[in-house]
């Protein structure tokens, strides 16, 4: 490369290096998330046959391609984190020359570099690189897919290797993911149009036709994995259906997150204006970009409401590059000073939201597993292995693999994503811990499972947090120095005593001891508490605990409920949660009941129009002396629903 031609490709190269730099700096730093995890868990079958059925069909929700690598893969490199996600690095640096490169040959230098400074240095495209998962290998795909469309539909001469590329990408996204096959098939319909229309249809459709053909063998997995059903709450999933801005949160990602994202959002506005001003016209190469991503994100969007939610920003970014693209087309009006100058203020806008608010370079690549195993093993070189055990929400796999990467084997206990549902095991577990053990660590723990330890380990010894994990250290012993130990702890009313915000419904009054007495002779619903769900002051991403204290001398192994419900004016929201009394008697003379609620997707429509009830159904003869009845509000993990923010 000469020197003319190197000063004329500078700002390339330039975002390149950074894109580089920002991508490998961090990979010491990269560790597993739980769906890498969970795809190396299913590496492990003898052969290719029974990683597709197994590993694919039968327990995941993604076509072959990915697991089929990894298969592969591990048997060359192991299960170190830098050679699993090398080749997933590889595949997001090599989309920051495919966007360049497409955007200047259809929209101008200027409409590339900009293209090239987004796919290079914006947070989201550099935290899905980093993953081994499909989200990096889509974006190429479906980058080169438009970029071969695109030569078929406006070159003059197509040779014939642009429509096997072109099939081949096509395929690639198909056995990848099924919301990027969704986009290629979107962009093949198009294309057959615009095949017509050039007169080149005959070796298109059968570009078309044979990439069908090599797919079908995959049908059968397509088939039993859209049977299984989805992410969505309503399939016991985490995903709740899309909010009517999405769309506009998914812009202001795409070009950075957060303040830096809509200051992006505001100078592209900028742009486009000074555009229109500069009567430059919209091509139609323009409106193929902004259709193609249209069609694609109307089709999730309406299939994430009225069937099942799938719209998350990770597969958006499939067909959001030709967002970005169309975005990109319009710096070609700018004046070069000023487009330089849009240029700098972007590079740092894109720089400081990520690298200094975000932590990409360090804290922002930290998961959840690796987290709580080097954190027992570092209590274990504090206080000895013999005096530190853990209860990790997670599973065999994912803590085995740490074991075995550190050579130490841990005490621990796994448990469900619940502690709800295994109350009586954790208590079981815990009684019966020897007294040498003093300290508890506690894996992405929800607010119950914190609660239960500390009856027996109540002092917090330490506490490390981020986008992606949460660990606690729970001691029996008083820590050294003070914690705040209730840093989460927003709020925590006294039902019985002090219960403003809250109306209480019973004809029971407590005793001049401060005990309530509760049985069958005051009905069905002896005690409630009622408040507006706006005067709780909750946000999304919050919890809360009801605890109850009560005797259990006098208590038979009853139904008696605590239920904590949430009525929307409309009901289209409502939400009903119990916990039983006999699951919380352990034989003490004192026993505490745990119930808790997450302010999740719902709290929109709870805070307009909810009412919060927390009360007790009396379902038995049996009576109940309440010692306590507190509800807490807390901020458990706040940095977690920060990440897009």
């Amino acid at each position: 490369m000469n020197y003319n031609s190197l000063k004329e490709n500078a700002f390339f190269i330039f975002l390149l290096l950074l894109a580089t730099l920002l991508r490998l700096i961090p990979l010491p730093e990269y560790q597993f998330s739980h769906d890498e995890l969970s795809a190396l868990s299913r590496t492990i079958f003898p052969d290719l046959g029974q990683t597709i059925r197994y590993g694919a069909q039968y327990t995941d929700t993604h076509p072959i391609l990915v697991q089929v690598f990894l298969y592969y893969w591990v048997k060359l490199v192991g299960y170190s984190e830098i050679g699993i996600k090398l080749p997933f690095i590889f595949c997001g640096l090599l989309s920051v020359i495919v966007s360049y490169r497409f955007a200047k040959r259809w929209f101008g230098k200027q409409a590339a570099l900009f293209a090239q400074l987004i796919t290079a240095c914006s947070f989201v495209f550099i935290i899905y690189s980093s993953y081994a998962r499909m989200y990096a290998p889509g974006v190429l795909f479906s980058m080169l897919v438009v970029s071969y469309l695109f030569r078929i539909a406006f070159d003059e001469q197509v040779p014939k290797k642009v429509y096997a590329w072109f099939g081949l990408f096509c395929l690639l996204s198909a056995l990848n993911n099924h919301l990027n096959a969704l986009f290629a098939m979107t962009c093949a319909l198009a294309g057959l149009f615009l095949a017509i229309r050039v007169k080149r249809l005959w070796p298109y459709l059968l570009t078309c036709v044979a990439v069908v053909l090599v797919y079908l063998p995959h049908l059968p997995v397509t088939l039993t994995q859209f049977q299984l059903g989805g992410l969505g709450v309503a399939d016991n999933g985490w995903l709740p259906p899309p909010k009517p801005g999405v769309l506009v949160d998914f812009m202001r990602v795409l070009f950075g997150t957060g303040k830096a994202g809509l200051a992006m959002l505001m100078l592209l506005a900028v742009v486009v204006l000074f555009s229109f001003r500069s009567k430059v016209r919209i091509s139609g190469r323009q409106w193929l970009l902004l259709f193609l991503f249209a069609v694609n994100y109307l089709v999730i969007h309406l299939y994430s409401i009225y069937k099942s939610p799938v719209l998350q920003y990770s597969v958006l970014l499939f067909p959001g590059t030709c967002l970005l693209w169309f975005m990109a087309s319009f710096y070609r009006a700018l004046p070069k000073t000023l487009f330089y100058l849009f240029m700098g203020v972007s590079l740092v806008l894109l720089l400081f939201q990520g690298i200094v608010q975000k932590h990409e370079l360090r804290e922002a690549h930290y998961q959840a597993y690796e987290t709580m195993v080097k954190q027992s093993l570092q209590q274990g070189n504090d206080h000895g292995d013999s005096c530190v055990t853990s209860i990790f929400a997670a599973e065999q796999f994912f803590i085995t693999a740490y074991e075995l990467k550190y050579k130490t084997p841990l005490s621990y206990k796994l448990t469900t994503d619940t502690a709800l549902a295994d109350v009586q095991h954790i208590r079981h577990y815990i009684s019966h811990l020897p007294a040498v053990k003093q300290h508890m660590v506690l894996g992405d723990p929800d607010p119950l499972l914190i609660a239960l330890c500390r009856e027996r380990f109540p002092y917090l010894h330490d506490h490390v947090q981020g986008y992606f994990y949460n660990a606690l250290t729970l001691s029996s012993a008083t820590p050294a120095k003070e914690m705040q130990s209730d840093q989460s702890l927003l709020k925590s009313w006294e039902l019985l005593h002090k219960a403003s915000p809250f109306t209480m419904e019973s004809r029971i009054q407590p005793a001049p001891d401060g005990i309530c007495k509760v049985d069958s002779m005051a009905g069905e619903f002896p005690l409630t508490f009622k408040a507006k769900f706006s005067d709780l002051g909750t946000r999304h991403g919050q919890w809360l605990l009801a605890d109850v204290e009560f005797d259990a001398d006098s208590l038979p192994l009853a139904d008696d409920i605590v239920c904590v419900s949430v009525n929307t004016a409309d009901s289209t929201k409502n939400y009903f949660t119990a916990a039983k009394f006999a699951d919380f008697k352990t034989g003490q003379s004192h026993n505490r009941l745990y119930l808790q609620v997450f302010i999740g997707s719902d709290s929109d429509e709870w805070r307009r129009s909810g009412e919060f009830a927390c009360y007790i159904w009396k379902r038995s003869k049996a009576v109940l002396r309440i010692r306590h009845f507190r509800l807490q509000q807390i901020d458990y993990n706040p940095d977690k629903w920060r990440l897009w923010e």
